[in-house]
């Protein structure tokens, strides 16, 4: 409420958060109800457009515009104790799919989810797990692993050769481990607000 007060220059508002963003609608697990008409309620309250972003989808465009490596990448997150998110740029495109919902990974990949996703051993199998999805789906050049339970991004390149060695393949994505994620998001939500 301040910044807005005091910034009467501020024309969009850019949120950045966990879940799938429809037609100003909010599919979340983190708020409580699950869907919430937020843009339209924000809207109303600052007389400001309001751009909602799916908070991964900000760190992959984020990630992207910081790098001239790689064309094709995936930006897994896997919160502790949650479920993991995914952004993929294919060939410098977000990949957004139907409703939105591409790269959301709310499919339990263990009766255990959330006990796993809440002790380093378990995330480093999830996000293992999650991150071969990733490759038999889309094959990126490089994926982008954000996790304060996962220490050493080795260990799950480690995990990803050995998972991929029983089909003979001999090249891998590169994994790159991040230690902040937020710089991602806000650079994301920066570049996508700017293009609507």
């Amino acid at each position: 409420d301040t910044v807005v007060l005091q910034n009467e220059m501020i024309d969009v508002i850019s949120i950045a958060l966990p879940g799938v963003m429809v037609e100003g609608n909010v599919y979340s697990g983190i708020i409580e109800g699950g869907n919430h008409q937020l843009k339209e309620l924000l809207e109303k309250r600052y007389e400001k457009e309001i751009y909602l972003i799916n908070d991964v989808n900000a760190a992959v465009v984020g990630y992207y515009a910081s790098q001239n490596q790689y064309k094709s990448i995936a930006f897994l997150f896997q919160p502790i104790g949650r479920m993991a998110g995914s952004g993929i740029i294919v060939n410098g495109q977000l990949v957004r799919g139907m409703d939105h919902l591409a790269g959301e990974v709310p499919l339990k990949l263990s009766n255990d989810y959330f006990t796993l996703a809440n002790t380093p051993e378990g995330t480093l199998e999830l996000v293992s797990k999650n991150i071969m999805s990733i490759i038999a789906i889309v094959s990126p050049e490089a994926i982008v692993v954000y996790s304060d339970l996962i220490l050493d991004g080795q260990d799950v390149s480690d995990e990803i050769k050995k998972s991929l060695s029983q089909y003979s393949l001999k090249v891998y994505p590169k994994i790159i481990k991040v230690e902040n994620i937020l710089e991602y998001i806000l650079l994301g939500a920066m570049i996508l607000s700017a293009k609507e």
